[in-house]
């Protein structure tokens, strides 16, 4: 199903997103001024303005910071053609890149005119935002994107953050296996109470929240993009059995697996 979407946003207060969240489209993250920390996956990055980010459909994502501007590009996978995709691929195995150079000025230029087009009234606005997202997706490739480095700990200097970060990397790389609080205070020795507060404090969920997110994400993930079926994804996703993977889906999703997957 073809999607594209503009956001314009301008904070002038902190904002910091309640938890992660993933969606089924690419989005496209032009941070343009103030300071924003961003959670991609299982790393952290500090973004300063001038930012470019991929974050690529059922990656589970949050930001935090202080005030800020940003637009949004949100593209479905059906409106990229193929060398746009290879592109995306390979700048979201960096995630955060740094803009610069000759057609930066540009590029801030067509995000604050596709941005102007929402105010149009037209039937051909679309066809107007897509023309300007192309030429925007022409000049990225022309700029020599810097990558950012991976931050250690998020701007909030929670002490906890190597150890949140630890976590969200052994669940995303477990997330098939049975995971508990048991086992995860084993795995990092800690108490269940200190494991709990600090992975809250910094991600705004529960362990156990963030968990079903990610198997909830791959679930999609697979639905939208093999034919395997619901009892092969329900164990390749961690699942305790298919009806209790298509019980919880439909109440997260308002669709069961099977309906899903025919939307897209």
């Amino acid at each position: 199903m073809d999607f594209l979407e503009i956001e314009n946003r301008k904070m002038k207060t902190d904002f910091d997103m309640s938890e992660p969240h993933s969606h089924d489209y690419y989005e496209l993250y032009f941070l343009l001024e103030g300071s924003r920390a961003i959670f991609l996956q299982d790393k952290m990055f500090v973004l300063p303005p001038n930012t470019f980010c991929v974050i690529p459909p059922f990656c589970l994502h949050k930001t935090e910071g202080g005030p800020y501007k940003r637009i949004n590009i949100n593209i479905s996978s059906d409106l990229l053609k193929k060398e746009e995709i290879k592109f995306f691929s390979d700048c979201s195995k960096h995630f955060a890149m740094r803009l610069d150079g000759e057609y930066l000025p540009l590029t801030k230029g067509l995000l604050e005119e596709v941005s102007a087009l929402k105010a149009m009234n037209s039937k051909d606005r679309k066809n107007y935002e897509l023309a300007i997202v192309k030429t925007i997706f022409y000049f990225l490739q022309k700029q020599n994107l810097q990558p950012l480095p991976v931050a250690s700990e998020s701007p909030i200097k929670q002490e906890s953050d190597p150890i949140v970060l630890k976590m969200v990397f052994y669940i995303n790389e477990n997330y098939q296996k049975e995971i508990t609080l048991e086992k995860l205070c084993k795995q990092f020795f800690l108490s269940k109470a200190t494991l709990c507060k600090r992975f809250k404090s910094v991600l705004r969920c529960s362990i156990m929240e963030y968990l079903f997110r990610v198997r909830l994400n791959k679930a999609k993930s697979l639905l939208s993009t093999t034919g395997k079926s619901i009892e092969e994804i329900s164990f390749l996703c961690g699942f305790s059995s298919a009806n209790y993977f298509s019980l919880v889906f439909k109440k997260e999703i308002g669709l069961s697996p099977l309906n899903y997957r025919k939307t897209r």
